[in-house]
């Protein structure tokens, strides 16, 4: 199975899709009108972890599949399922809106692996774009100092990135 049969499969079965979504923003809702920064404790915290992974996955492949098809594939947006492309990605924005209201998002467990994913998923993506649309030889004309600085920036971004993911 390919990922864009994954893509038409999810495209096919809306109800399905927009369930997970709805229940997921549903319990975010709930939880709000329960949960503040006094009790968050034990069993919320779990909940609030499983809910924070439940919506990024999904985000995080839909935001690769929107900057490739973007970027790389040159493809129109608006002949693109929405649900495939979008709703993950705004269902991800929703959630994390109520949940930054209710108990703060470095307060959950597991947070900043997550922001340290998007992190170096988008460096990632960057660095594979500018070296697609890079001609080559500009590294053989600019100055060795350029060259320095770009590995540097990268270096460090990719760093971050990943003291996020593991830390």
């Amino acid at each position: 199975m390919t990922l864009q049969q994954i893509i038409e499969l999810i495209g096919t079965n809306p109800k399905t899709i927009l369930t997970y979504y709805l229940v997921v923003i549903a319990l975010a809702i709930i939880l709000a009108l329960f949960v503040n920064k006094d009790n968050f404790k034990s069993p919320f915290t779990y909940i609030y972890s499983v809910l924070v992974y439940a919506v990024s996955i999904p985000a995080v492949v839909s935001v690769v599949l929107v900057i490739y098809g973007f970027f790389f594939r040159k493809i129109d947006f608006l002949q693109v399922d929405v649900l495939s492309y979008f709703l993950p990605i705004i269902a991800l924005g929703i959630v994390f809106v109520i949940f930054n209201k209710t108990v703060g998002l470095a307060q959950i467990p597991g947070f900043k692996r997550v922001s340290g994913l998007f992190m170096m998923i988008t460096l990632a993506l960057f660095v594979a774009y500018v070296l697609q649309k890079t001609f080559f030889g500009i590294f053989f004309i600019g100055s060795f100092q350029t060259l320095l600085i770009i590995f540097l920036v990268v270096f460090v971004l990719i760093k971050m990135g990943w003291d996020r993911l593991v830390n």
